[in-house]
């Protein structure tokens, strides 16, 4: 019997190398714009988001100029082989610090074309990454399982390791489980990738 692979929604995940060397500073600027902006969360449960043009400020480029995310993008230009004049770049970027009880509730960005998540504090209690299969949940519903696989689960329970990079295909539904750390929160540094003109 032939398989043919109809769709790819995988998801990526690696190591930041410069986390130990950034964190304290990246920290210090989640800290800056919780204290000068509003709340935008309108979604997640208490959870704190920030605007979403951090990305524009200077002490991000310690991620948005790194290695590890610049290698990423030459993948997926290579691999889609997006048109010539075009390139991706990240276009959007923000905060969300997820207190204790709190969590980032299901959603998906769909205007990009994938959404990268860095987990720039993750207590060892802060739950765990949720992504969903496009499948409906239907679709496993009669299937008995003993242990969740890509095959047999319409979600995937990732860990949350700090200092660590996920890219999910903006197509997908992702959320976070309940942070059940009493005192600490989950702060995560996100942020769009989109097709742009170079």
């Amino acid at each position: 019997m032939k398989q043919i692979n109809l769709f790819s929604h995988n998801l990526y995940v690696t190591d930041f190398e410069k986390h130990n060397e950034v964190k304290d500073i990246l920290e210090r600027v989640v800290e800056d714009y919780q204290k000068i902006s509003a709340n935008n969360n309108i979604q997640h449960v208490n959870t704190w988001e920030s605007v979403n043009n951090i990305h524009t400020n200077n002490a991000l480029n310690h991620i948005t100029k790194s290695d590890v995310v610049s290698s990423f993008v030459k993948e997926q230009v290579q691999s889609h082989d997006i048109n010539q004049g075009q390139t991706i770049g990240i276009t959007k970027g923000w905060f969300y610090s997820v207190y204790p009880g709190g969590c980032i509730t299901k959603h998906r960005h769909t205007n990009s074309f994938f959404t990268g998540l860095y987990f720039l504090n993750s207590p060892s209690k802060a739950g765990s990454l949720v992504v969903e299969n496009p499948a409906s949940e239907y679709y496993f519903n009669k299937i008995h399982v003993e242990s969740k696989n890509q095959y047999n689960s319409w979600e995937q329970f990732c860990p949350m390791p700090e200092g660590q990079i996920f890219f999910i295909p903006g197509y997908l539904n992702f959320r976070t489980t309940i942070n059940n750390e009493e005192k600490n929160p989950l702060n995560i540094i996100c942020f769009d990738l989109e097709i742009i003109q170079k």
